[in-house]
């Protein structure tokens, strides 16, 4: 089947709704996450109300602290060095946190118990919705558009990456990439 690439526009909040798990942001000006807080006092206060699940989710390897990089456009890491910026810089800053709450992940997935087998699931979670969720802070989100518009089965969004791997494992042929949406 024949398919194109094309920017997209997203509604941001409703694939957020979907996310496992909550990303907590505290900016003046940005507000990206689930939860997000303009001073540090109601960030402050957020942690010590959910400091249970927060601890839970650390000591399984759940939470993993957000930098942003605001320089000519957005973007997000979870670690401090990357191939492009290093924190601390005028330039870059300590956004907010990422976690998976451990009873709602239970709840999500019908689990009783805890094991390593669901962690490592988790695990992978948190990191695949993190990257999706940086893909659309970068402005980077494209879909797969093919020629049966009412196959919406076919349809991906994600990365320009993401959406030629999705291409090449369904074995579409590509016709053509639309580089700008407007």
């Amino acid at each position: 089947m024949k398919a194109v690439i094309v920017p997209t526009d997203i509604d941001f909040d409703f694939y957020m709704e979907g996310f496992l798990p909550t990303i907590v942001c505290a900016h003046r000006r940005y507000a990206p996450g689930h939860v997000n807080f303009t001073n540090k006092m109601d960030f402050e206060n957020y942690k010590e109300t959910n400091k249970e699940s927060i601890d839970k989710a650390i000591k399984y390897g759940l939470y993993h602290d957000i930098y942003l990089y605001d320089h000519s456009g957005l973007d997000v890491s979870l670690d401090t060095t990357n191939d492009y910026w290093q924190y601390p810089r005028w330039d870059s800053m300590y956004l907010g946190f990422i976690y998976i709450d451990l009873d709602k992940a239970k709840k999500e997935y019908g689990k009783e118990k805890i094991s390593s087998k669901f962690i490592k699931t988790l695990q992978t979670v948190i990191m695949d919705e993190f990257k999706f969720w940086q893909t659309c802070i970068r402005g980077d989100i494209y879909k797969v558009r093919t020629e049966n518009e009412d196959d919406y089965d076919a349809e991906f969004i994600g990365s320009y990456d993401e959406c030629q791997k999705f291409m090449a494992e369904n074995n579409y042929e590509l016709v053509e990439t639309v580089e700008y949406l407007y």
